[in-house]
C-alpha cells in the first residue's frame, strides 16, 4: 500500500508541475499567484525571485484586440484557462 501511495504522490506532483509550467507559459504572474497561494496553504514563507510583470503573448493579444476594435468596431471573445488570467488581461 505504501508503494501505491508513493506512485500516486509522484503522479500528483508531476501533474502539479505541468500545470505550473502551463501557467508560466501563459503569463509569469499566474505562476507567482499560484505559488503565493501554495505557500500560504503550506504555511511557508514567500519565495523571492524576479519574474517579469508582462508577457509577450498578452501584449500581442491586447494589441490585436485593440486593432480589431478600432478598425471594425467588432467585439472579441477571449477564452481563458484560469480566472487569474482574466484578471490580468482586464488590467492590461
Amino acid at each position: 500500500e505504501e508503494h501505491y501511495m508513493n506512485k500516486t504522490s509522484d503522479k500528483n506532483e508531476a501533474m502539479e508541475a505541468m500545470i505550473r509550467c502551463r501557467q508560466a507559459c501563459t503569463h509569469p504572474m499566474l505562476l507567482v499567484a499560484a505559488l503565493a497561494k501554495l505557500n500560504k496553504k503550506r504555511k511557508r514563507s514567500e519565495l523571492v525571485f524576479e519574474i517579469p510583470k508582462s508577457a509577450s503573448k498578452f501584449n500581442y493579444l491586447v494589441n490585436d484586440i485593440e486593432n480589431i476594435q478600432n478598425t471594425t468596431k467588432e467585439k472579441c471573445l477571449v477564452f481563458c484557462t484560469w480566472t487569474e488570467e482574466m484578471k490580468i488581461l482586464q488590467k492590461e
